[in-house]
C-alpha cells in the first residue's frame, strides 16, 4: 500500500499540475486585457427572457433548459447584483476543469506520452480562440466541457469496455442536447457506433445492446420534450429556432422568390429593396417575425427551399467552399477588443478561420484514407479516428445545412476534437511499431469481416454485399446524373447514359473485389465483355424506365432515376450470379 509520502511525491511529479498552473497564469494575463463579460442578443434569451419552469412542464420555444438553469443556479447562490460576472467566473473555473479533462483524454490517446500531452494541453489551455468564449454569456463554455466528458468516457470505453462508460456517454448526450440542440447528431452517431462495435466483436453484444437501449431512453426523453413543445408552441421539435435558420437561408440563397405565401414575398421585396447582403437578410427576418407567426414563416421558408432546389444547392456548395471566411453574429462583439488588446481580433479572425477550416478538411481527408486502409488491410477500425472523424463530419454537416451563420462559434466543440486527433496521429507517428495487424482470434468474432470482406461464394452473403456495392454505384450514377443535368445543363437522357457508365465501372470493380472474389475467374477480356453486355442491357432498361416514369407518368427525373436504379439492380445481380455459376460448371 502506498504511503502518504509516496502519494505526495507521485502527485508532485505529475505534469498536469504544472500545465494547469502555467495555463492559469497566462489566462489571468489575457483576461486582464479584455472585458469582464460580454452580452449578446442570444445572452438575453438565456438569462433574462427565459422564465419557464421545466419542473412544472413548461418549455421555452427558443431555448433548451441546461444553460438557463446554469445561470439560475449561479443567481441563487451569488445573487443578482454581479450575476453575469459570477457566470463568467464559473465558466472560467469550468474551463480549468476542461483543461484537466483534455489532458486526461490526450494522455490516453498518446499512450502516456507526457511531453506531447502537456504541449497540446497548454495550446488548448491558453488559446484565445477557446478563452474568449468564457467571457460571453453563451453555451460555448459548457459545450467544450460536455464534448470533453463524452470524449473521455468514449476513450475509456474503447480501452476497458465497461458498462458504466456506456451509461455515462448516454447521460452526457442528453445533457449536451439540452444545452445545444445541434448536438442531436450525437444520438444516431452513438447508435451506429454500438452496432458497429458488435459487428466487429461479437463479445460486445451485451454492451452494444445496453448502448442502443440507453440511446433509446435518451430519445424517449427528447420525444417527451418535443411533445411539450408541440403542445405549448405548436411545433414538434427541440426548439423553434430552426424556422429562423431556414428563413435566413432561403433569403441568403434567393430561394425566397419561390415561396408559397405571396404576402410574405411582397413584404420581403419591400424591406429588402435593392440590397442583397447578409445583414439585410437578418433585418428582413427580424421584421417578419413581428408581422407573421412562426408557423407561417416556417411554411414559407420550407416551401421556398423545396421549390428552388437548384439555387439552394448552389448556395450550400458556395457556403461549404467559403466555410469559416464569413463571420457575422457573435464575432462582431470582438470587433472592439482592439482597444483592450492593441490588435484587431475581428480582422485576425478573417485570416484564421479559413486556415482552421482548411486544416479540418485536410484532417477529414486523411482520416478517410487511414480508416479505409485499416479496414481493407487489417479488417479493423481505428475506433479513435473513427469516433473523432464522425463527430467532426456531423458538426460540419450541421454548419452547412442547418446553421446559416457563426461557423466559428458553432464549430468550437469540434475544434477541441481536432486537437485530440492531432495528438493521436502524432503519437502513432512517434510509435516504434505499428500494432494494427489483424489477429486470427479477432477475426473469429469479427462479423463485419465475415459479412463483407472474407472471400465467399454464399449467395446470401453475396447478395448482401451486392446491395452495398449497388448502393455505392448508385450514388456515383445518380450523383453524376444530377451534376450533369443541373450544373452542366446536359439533356437528362444523355446525362443518364454518362452517369450509368460511371456507375457500371464502379459496380464492376467493387463486385470483383467484394462480391464475386471467390468465384472461378474466366478470361478477363471475356469477363469484362460479358459484364459490359449485361451492363448495356441494364442501361437499356434503365433508360426505358427513365423515359416511361419521366415523360409518360410525369415523375420528377430524380424520382424516376431512383425507381429505375432499383429495378435494374435486381437484373444486374441475377445476371452476374448466373454468369459465374455457368462459368464455374463449365470449368469443372
Amino acid at each position: 500500500m502506498e504511503s502518504v509520502k509516496d502519494k505526495l511525491f507521485k502527485f508532485i511529479k505529475c505534469p498536469l499540475i504544472y500545465v494547469v498552473v502555467f495555463c492559469v497564469i497566462i489566462q489571468s494575463l489575457i483576461y486582464k486585457t479584455i472585458p469582464k463579460y460580454v452580452m449578446t442578443t442570444d445572452s438575453y434569451t438565456y438569462s433574462v427572457e427565459y422564465t419557464d419552469n421545466i419542473f412544472k412542464g413548461e418549455v421555452n420555444g427558443l431555448r433548451t433548459p441546461v444553460y438557463p438553469y446554469f445561470i439560475k443556479a449561479i443567481k441563487k447562490v451569488g445573487g443578482e447584483d454581479r450575476l453575469f460576472e459570477n457566470v463568467v467566473l464559473v465558466q472560467k473555473l469550468l474551463f480549468i476543469v476542461s483543461i484537466i479533462l483534455f489532458y486526461l483524454c490526450v494522455i490516453k490517446l498518446t499512450k502516456n506520452k507526457k511531453i506531447l500531452s502537456s504541449i497540446l494541453t497548454m495550446i488548448f489551455g491558453i488559446c484565445p480562440f477557446f478563452l474568449f468564449w468564457n467571457i460571453i454569456i453563451l453555451t460555448e463554455a459548457l459545450s467544450i466541457l460536455e464534448i470533453l466528458l463524452i470524449s473521455l468516457f468514449t476513450i475509456k470505453y474503447f480501452e476497458k469496455k465497461q458498462l458504466r462508460y456506456v451509461f455515462g456517454i448516454s447521460l452526457m448526450i442528453l445533457i449536451s442536447i439540452f444545452t445545444r440542440p445541434s448536438f442531436i447528431y450525437l444520438l444516431p452517431i452513438y447508435v451506429f457506433i454500438w452496432i458497429m462495435r458488435f459487428l466487429f466483436n461479437k463479445k460486445e453484444l451485451k454492451n452494444a445492446i445496453w448502448g442502443v437501449v440507453s440511446c433509446m431512453i435518451v430519445g424517449g426523453f427528447l420525444l417527451g420534450y418535443c411533445a411539450l413543445m408541440k403542445k405549448q408552441h405548436g411545433k414538434f421539435g427541440i426548439s423553434t429556432v430552426s424556422y429562423i435558420n431556414n428563413l435566413v437561408t432561403c433569403l441568403n440563397s434567393g430561394s425566397y422568390k419561390l415561396g408559397s405565401n405571396q404576402d410574405i414575398l411582397n413584404d420581403i421585396e419591400e424591406i429588402k429593396g435593392d440590397r442583397d447582403d447578409v445583414e439585410i437578410c437578418w433585418i428582413v427576418t427580424s421584421k417578419l417575425q413581428g408581422m407573421y407567426s412562426s408557423n407561417e414563416l416556417e411554411e414559407f421558408a420550407n416551401s421556398a427551399l423545396k421549390n428552388d432546389r437548384k439555387n439552394y444547392i448552389h448556395y450550400l456548395i458556395d457556403k461549404t467552399m467559403a466555410l469559416g471566411t464569413v463571420n457575422i453574429g457573435t464575432v462582431d462583439y470582438f470587433a472592439n477588443l482592439d482597444e483592450y488588446l492593441g490588435i484587431n481580433y475581428y480582422q485576425i479572425s478573417y485570416l484564421m478561420c479559413p486556415i482552421n477550416f482548411a486544416m479540418v478538411y485536410l484532417a477529414i481527408g486523411i482520416s478517410i484514407i487511414y480508416l479505409m486502409y485499416c479496414l481493407i488491410k487489417y479488417s479493423k477500425i481505428d475506433w479513435i479516428v473513427a469516433f473523432i472523424f464522425i463527430l467532426i463530419l456531423a458538426n460540419l454537416y450541421t454548419l452547412i445545412v442547418g446553421a446559416p451563420f457563426e461557423s466559428q462559434r458553432l464549430f468550437l466543440s469540434s475544434a477541441v476534437l481536432v486537437l485530440l486527433l492531432i495528438g493521436y496521429v502524432v503519437a502513432k507517428l512517434l510509435a516504434k511499431k505499428d500494432k494494427e495487424e489483424a489477429d486470427e482470434n479477432d477475426l473469429e468474432n469479427n462479423l463485419f469481416y465475415k459479412l463483407f470482406l472474407e472471400k465467399t461464394d454464399d449467395g446470401k452473403i453475396q447478395f448482401l454485399r451486392y446491395v452495398f456495392v449497388g448502393g455505392v454505384a448508385a450514388v456515383v450514377n445518380i450523383g453524376s446524373l444530377f451534376v450533369l443535368k443541373e450544373f452542366l445543363h446536359m439533356h437528362y437522357l444523355l446525362a443518364n447514359i454518362v452517369g450509368f457508365v460511371l456507375g457500371l465501372i464502379t459496380n464492376y470493380l467493387l463486385s470483383k473485389w467484394l462480391v464475386f472474389a471467390k468465384e472461378n475467374s474466366m478470361n478477363k477480356v471475356v469477363e469484362f465483355i460479358t459484364y459490359a453486355v449485361i451492363g448495356v442491357i441494364g442501361l437499356g432498361l434503365d433508360t426505358l424506365f427513365m423515359w416511361v416514369f419521366t415523360d409518360k407518368i410525369h415523375l420528377y427525373f430524380m424520382i424516376s432515376k431512383i425507381i429505375a436504379t432499383g429495378l435494374v439492380f435486381i437484373w444486374n445481380f441475377a445476371a452476374r450470379k448466373i454468369l459465374y455459376k455457368v462459368t464455374n460448371k463449365s470449368n469443372e
